[in-house]
């Protein structure tokens, strides 16, 4: 059998997918990502200890890649420059794709042999020959949203030993194995900072993202002043500082007016999505019923997907709350994940600037 290497974080999943591993007599050695400078946040030096230790209680082999210089590069200036143009970015989608499944999965396979994560999700051969993405078994801890960008030669290539599995059936096999990753608390949204500390992240880079400016409703009336536009995120309620007859939520945000629209939680359901840079596995050129997911941890609804040319368009069989552009929206059909893309506009509202912005990003 070809041997295996394992994306560690210190965490019970990836402790428990390497174990599982080793217990079909592979050869397995664990790797764990560098994704901050070193010294530039404690709970990061924690984890990649936590990483090292988690091998050696497995005896397997460890080694730590420095990635912090592509992680800035290709995770966080993107963030930071979508959160400052007023967009709802997915870092961890970005850091899926470009990182963990680009830059360490090559470093992977340059070694030889398999990949192999703690992702819960699954892979199987699809119609064509080819390996298809599938959500997990436990659904509610089901990460395939993350991964819809994942082409078919990286699944070909990669182990999900916790697919099949419930959470609790994997804490409970850490525990009687006597893992003290069993006991870790499970990584955040955003990995490298608190909510915080991602404002910080964004304001550093930068500055104008924290530029007062208007607060508008619907009809372009001015009810106040916002703090700076990364300050806010679609959806939003608490926090506007507007005083009004009815909770007020954050409707859009136009970057380059620098207003934030406001305006009742009516207002915020959504009937149709548009996104692009998609990644689409499902037929092109014919409407595709599907369900759909705007946020890893948000509600589902059903719709029906048409693909034209390089774009997605969705319309939903009921409104959709919540959904911003700069997120990912992800279409699955049972439990094969159909592709997804960024989402650009919702309910032809798109930003008069929402163009200029990306362009100014890349």
């Amino acid at each position: 059998m070809e041997p295996i290497t394992v994306a560690m974080s210190g965490g019970v999943d990836s402790t428990v997918a390497a174990h599982r591993l080793l217990a079909e007599d592979r050869a397995v050695s664990g790797v764990t990502m560098r994704l901050l400078p070193e010294g530039a946040s404690e709970s990061h030096e924690v984890s990649l200890a936590a990483a090292e230790a988690a091998a050696l209680s497995l005896g397997v082999s460890h080694t730590i890649l420095d990635l912090s210089d592509d992680f800035e590069r290709l995770v966080i200036s993107r963030m930071a420059a979508q959160y400052a143009a007023g967009l709802t970015p997915n870092p961890c989608v970005v850091c899926n794709e470009q990182i963990k499944f680009g830059l360490l999965f090559g470093w992977a396979l340059d070694r030889g042999g398999l990949f192999g994560t703690g992702h819960y999700a699954r892979t199987e051969k699809a119609p064509s020959g080819e390996n298809q993405l599938l959500r997990a078994a436990d659904a509610s801890k089901d990460q395939s949203y993350f991964l819809y960008r994942l082409p078919a030669e990286t699944l070909e290539r990669t182990l999900f030993p916790l697919g099949d599995s419930l959470k609790s059936d994997v804490i409970e096999e850490a525990l009687a194995l006597g893992l003290s990753a069993a006991s870790r608390p499970e990584s955040q949204d955003v990995c490298f900072t608190d909510e915080s500390g991602l404002l910080r992240f964004v304001l550093d880079r930068f500055p104008s993202a924290e530029e007062p400016g208007p607060i508008v409703n619907e009809a372009g009336e001015v009810l106040g002043t916002h703090r700076g536009l990364a300050r806010y995120t679609v959806g939003q309620r608490k926090g506007i500082g507007v005083a009004a007859s009815e909770p007020l939520h954050v409707l859009s945000i136009d970057g380059e007016r620098n207003q934030l629209i406001v305006g009742p939680v009516d207002a915020l359901d959504v009937d149709s999505v548009v996104a692009t840079d998609i990644v689409w596995r499902g037929p092109r050129e014919e409407p595709v019923p599907c369900e759909v997911r705007v946020r890893y941890r948000g509600p589902s609804a059903r719709g029906t997907a048409t693909v034209r040319g390089e774009e997605l368009s969705i319309a939903l069989d009921s409104p959709l709350r919540g959904v911003a552009p700069g997120q990912a929206v992800v279409c699955y059909a049972e439990d094969v994940c159909l592709g997804g893309g960024e989402i650009r506009a919702t309910d032809d509202r798109l930003p008069r600037s929402h163009e200029e912005m990306r362009s100014r990003i890349g």
